[in-house]
Order: structure tokens, then sequence, then C-alpha cells
């Protein structure tokens, strides 16, 4: 008797195909998807690769190396991505050669290892897309699990998802050009979860010597643990100067004490962060909003630091210029420090006149810090 093999079907670059019917993968999650998977899309580019509703094993990397290239489901709520192995859930890279306009949409991808494991990591990727896309699971007991890592380029958006995870976001140097790691990238509506025994991480975190260029944090709520908004520590120069970094509509709900502030940035000299606006941000009320460290000039705007934090609303070294704008804080915790000395206290220069409201508090304590302009000449 012959034996009849049955393939499937092939589809054309360009085409809409079938991670079921074209690429074998099982729907019930009893099998392994990702060989069938890894197979249908190898090199390939200027496609879209749809997921049925169902359960999507993957033992090992998923990985896209070609350009336009679009992984989804009808809905966020009918695929999931169930991943068991270490390391990489969904990699999109094509090694020493930038890739361009990948997307990811409206999946939930599902961390079952109990090892390190990111959902989905991007190296040298241009206008990247990830929308409408649910990550939870990734919280091993080793804590180094990540929901999205991304090494470049320019153009990454992050929106209307949600992420729990040891660490939610993580940027790090671009291998291929590390002068464009992080640059136009936008972080929009992304509701994160910091997880894990200790979750004691950020929820977002830039890797030392990253290049930021028109980073926007816009409409993020951290709800659970975690020790602030972001950290980006570089100790020795990047290759070049960072500028354009701006934080805004946050709220946080609950947050872990003891960690630093909620907001940690700290440049080499000579290479300092050259503009930060922060606005219309409500501080967790521990243990301290702003850190900044070789920060050229920044903006407080419309921001709320609430009791009963010992910490400052600002504790900065090597600023240059300030500018504060309807802030609500405490009398305990209003305290804006450069150098370690209180610019209350009549440090630097105020362009536009001494710190309005500094000795009227009213009863509940609340107090505006709409102080103008401040610099260090």
């Amino acid at each position: 008797m012959a034996l009849l093999l049955v393939c499937p079907p092939m589809v054309r670059a360009g085409a809409r195909f079938d991670a079921v019917l074209n690429c074998g993968a099982d729907p019930s999650g009893a099998k392994d998807s990702a060989p069938g998977l890894n197979a249908c899309i190898a090199g390939r580019s200027q496609a879209a690769l749809y997921f049925p509703p169902g359960d999507y094993r993957l033992g090992s990397t998923i990985t896209v190396s070609g350009h336009n290239v679009t992984l989804y489901a009808d809905s966020r709520a009918t695929a999931t991505l169930w991943a068991y192995g270490c390391g990489d859930a969904l990699r999109f890279s094509n090694g020493a050669q930038e890739i361009f306009n990948d997307s990811i949409r409206n999946l939930q991808i599902y961390g079952k290892g109990g090892c390190p494991q990111t959902a989905v990591h991007v190296v040298d990727g241009s206008w990247f897309e990830i929308d409408n896309v649910q990550i939870v699971g990734f919280d091993d007991a080793k804590e180094l699990s990540v929901g999205v890592r991304t090494e470049g380029r320019e153009g990454f958006h992050l929106t209307n998802s949600n992420i729990q995870a040891n660490l939610p976001v993580s940027m790090g140097l671009n291998p291929n050009h590390p002068y464009i790691a992080a640059d136009h990238v936008h972080i929009a509506d992304l509701y994160s979860i910091v997880s894990g025994a200790r979750a004691q991480n950020y929820h977002i975190t830039l890797d030392a010597g990253v290049v930021v260029t028109n980073l926007t944090i816009d409409g993020q709520n951290p709800f659970a643990r975690g020790c602030g908004i972001l950290r980006w520590i570089t100790a020795a120069p990047p290759v070049t100067v960072s500028s354009m970094l701006r934080i805004s509509n946050l709220r946080f709900e609950q947050q872990s004490a003891g960690c630093g502030a909620q907001l940690d940035i700290e440049q080499p000299a000579g290479r300092p962060l050259q503009e930060l606006l922060v606005e219309n941000v409500a501080f967790n009320p521990t243990p301290g909003a702003l850190r900044l460290i070789n920060v050229d000039s920044v903006t407080i705007a419309n921001s709320k630091n609430p009791s009963p934090s010992g910490g400052h609303l600002l504790d900065a070294v090597n600023l240059l210029f300030l500018d504060l704008r309807n802030n609500s804080v405490t009398s305990v915790n209003g305290k804006v420090f450069v150098d370690g000395r209180d610019l209350e206290g009549g440090y630097g220069h105020w362009i536009f006149g001494p710190a309005r409201g500094k000795h009227c508090c009213d009863p509940d304590g609340v107090r505006s810090l709409d102080s103008g302009s401040w610099s260090r000449n």
C-alpha cells in the first residue's frame, strides 16, 4: 500500500495564512505547535499569521526574521499561546540585519515555564507594534522573566495592552547600532503589574548605555507592587546624548514599600539627559517621587505627591534648569532638593520669584508647588 503524505497547503508571500490549516498548529494545546509554526514562517516576509480560537502550546521559541509579518487573532480572548520553553516565547530578529513593520495583535501569551522567560523579544526592529496583547504568568521563582524586551531601533509602539511579569518592559542596547536604541518609542495605555515573590523591580527599565530620543510613556497604570515607574542608571558614557523623555498621565494604585524613587534616572557626567517632562502623574505615597542625576532640563507639572511619604518630590544632582507648575504636595514631602540643598532655602535663582505658597499651607497640609522656573545660574 502506498503511503499518502498530507502536507499543509502552500501559502503565497503577502497572503494571510492560518496557523492550524497552513502550519499544522494544534488549537487544543495537547501537542507542541512550535515546530510547525517555525517551519511555516521561517524567513517569510509580507505575511499575516492568523491564530484561530484555541490554545497553542509552545515548547520552544517562535522566531520571525522577515519584514511586514503580523501575528494576530480575532480578539484578545480567543487565542492563547502557552509558553513552556525557557528563554523567548516570540523572538523577532534577523541577526545583524534590521527588521521592520512587524506586529502582534489581539493575542494572549501565558508563561508556564519554571525558568526565566521573555514573552516578546525584538532585536533591531523598526516600526514594530504590539497592540491589544495580554501577557501574564511571567513570574518565575528566579524573578528574571520579562514581558516585552526591545533592543532598538526606532518606532516601537506598545499600546492597549496589559503585562504581568517580574519585569514588564525592558529596553536594551541595539546590538547592531548602539546609537539607535530607543528612538521614537511610544508606550501608551499599558496596564502593568510587577509580579513575583519579591516584586521589587520597576515597571520599565532601561539598560545602562541605552540612548533615548523621543521616548513617551503615556497613560500607563501600574496596579500592583513594583518599585516605581522607570529606572535608568548609566555609569559609563553612552555613545551620544539622550533627549526628550516624556512621562505623563499615570496613576499608582498599589506599590511596594522600601524601594527607591519612583522615577530614578542617573546619567553620566558629560552625557546628561537633555529634556525630561513629567506631567499629570499621581505618585504613590512611598518612598519618594523623582531622583535625577545629570539631567539638564526638567519640567514637573500638574502632579501629586501625597502623604504619608517621607520622601521628597525631587532629589537631584547636577541639575541645570527646573520648571514647576501646579503640583499638589503635602507639607512633609514637598521638598525640592538639588545637590543636597533645599531650593526653598534660596539656593540657585528663581527666574519668576521665590517659591509661591511655601509658607502657606492649607489646613489639611496640602499646598500648591507652583514656583515658576529655577536655574543654577
